[in-house]
């Protein structure tokens, strides 16, 4: 295929995900702890049942879009590294390295320390821990995680695919009674369909209340950073993409429907335990306990799949000649890249024992959306580079669609940058740092 390099031996000569699998990367990566938490940051802005999950299913609409473009682009480009390809073939190797960058040094590494601190958080649910406990047992998930994916891919799948079933199993009992036995809104209020927040006018109180919900789905697009990894990649990793990102579409809508119609918007609105207040009322004392569990759970397969997945960029970089060359190499017996796997896990550890995680995230977390958009920018130019090469999977309503989530991307960075200025500036400055690294590597 034009512009596309050839590739080393390693990962794509050793294909172990199935289709399944793949789906199992796409739904454990986007549900994570947000869904726990972001319906009370979202009933902050808009406050009746109907306008708030009309904000849901719009939110769903624009990750299906993004999954959308993904798909293309992972069926054109079936290589590990995925958005890191994409850029690099579609812009330039600068794009590309400044993504792995910003996930290396900020984005994926902040996330794994900060998901990996709440669930040691959540454990103290059911046993006391002090604040050096609780540090010691995020410390003892990175490792464990990381030893699990050390020992190959197939092991990182057998334990993603174990966690993310019993999350949406999780959620499917909290849909099922809350549906079924719950009080179906009985007991809840009715207010106005276009009830929001008077603070601001409608369409900010909308916007508002849409970048939380944004947020809360990313993660469809981790499966393309293994996609040299997986069986067959130019049927699956479409269609992983689009009905992972499609069942956890209609979970999300179907639980904050049952939130809506458990509890007042009021009592929603600001209280980041949501989740167990409505179980609670649904299922008694058990359903506090249950949803710790199920914080817990989702905790712990977001963090292997935060192993897992972003070092196959690392990986891609390092074939590229961009960075180190260990990171490029691959364990004799388990075909793990195990360097970067330690790597990663290292500098993790570190934000957590410095407690630095929570405010690199807080800078560069709208850095996520900046690459969104750009990657969905490289379909549009892979039409006109490419117009011929083979593609399994081709999205429909090209250029309009890609654009409406390019527009989107582009507003959470936007509202993020006036919500927070001097953070996102501080951010955007992490980001930069990026570019004379780049130049470092290229001249070496």
């Amino acid at each position: 295929m034009e512009g596309e390099r050839e590739s080393s031996q390693g990962f794509e000569s050793v294909k172990k995900l199935g289709l399944f699998s793949a789906i199992m990367i796409v739904m454990g990566a986007m549900i994570g702890i947000g869904i726990f938490s972001t319906p009370s940051e979202v009933t902050r802005y808009v406050f009746s049942p109907g306008f708030n999950l009309l904000v849901w299913c719009f939110g769903g609409g624009i990750a299906l879009l993004g999954a959308l473009c993904y798909a293309e682009l992972a069926g054109l480009f079936p290589r590990v590294g995925g958005p890191y390809v994409f850029l690099s073939e579609g812009f330039t190797p600068m794009a590309g390295f400044l993504y792995g960058w910003t996930m290396l040094t900020t984005i994926n590494t902040g996330a794994l320390a900060a998901i990996a601190y709440v669930f040691a958080e959540y454990l103290s649910f059911f046993f006391p821990l002090t604040p050096v406990g609780v540090k010691l047992w995020a410390v003892g998930c990175i490792v464990a995680f990381s030893a699990v994916n050390y020992f190959g891919i197939k092991t990182g799948a057998i334990a993603q695919n174990t966690f993310t079933m019993l999350k949406v199993g999780a959620l499917i009992v909290l849909i099922s009674v809350g549906l079924l036995w719950g009080k179906g809104g009985g007991e809840v209020p009715s207010v106005p369909f276009l009830s929001y927040n008077k603070d601001y006018p409608l369409l900010a109180a909308w916007g508002l209340a849409l970048v939380p919900v944004l947020f809360t789905y990313g993660g469809w697009q981790h499966v393309t950073f293994v996609a040299g990894e997986v069986k067959n990649p130019r049927r699956n990793l479409p269609l992983a993409q689009i009905t992972g990102t499609m069942v956890v579409v209609v979970l999300y809508i179907l639980t904050n429907k049952v939130f809506l119609s458990t509890l007042p918007v009021n009592e929603i609105a600001g209280n980041v335990a949501v989740t167990s207040r409505a179980a609670e009322v649904l299922m008694g004392g058990i359903g506090a306990r249950f949803i710790a569990a199920a914080v817990i759970i989702s905790c712990l397969g977001v963090v292997n799949v935060l192993i897992m997945a972003p070092t196959r960029i690392y990986y891609a970089m390092s074939r590229d000649r961009l960075f180190f060359r260990k990171i490029a190499a691959l364990h004799p017996k388990y075909q793990s890249p195990h360097y970067a796997i330690i790597l990663q896990g290292l500098w993790a550890i570190i934000l957590i024992l410095s407690r630095t995680f929570g405010g690199l995230l807080e800078y560069v977390v709208f850095g996520d959306w900046i690459f969104f958009g750009l990657t969905a920018g490289t379909l549009l130019v892979f039409r006109q580079k490419l117009p011929q090469a083979p593609r399994s999977y081709r999205m429909r309503g090209v250029p309009v669609l890609p654009l409406i989530f390019i527009g989107a991307a582009a507003f959470v960075v936007v509202n993020t940058f006036v919500m927070s200025f001097f953070k996102s500036l501080i951010g955007a400055g992490i980001i930069s740092l990026g570019i004379p690294v780049y130049l470092y590597w290229r001249r070496k």
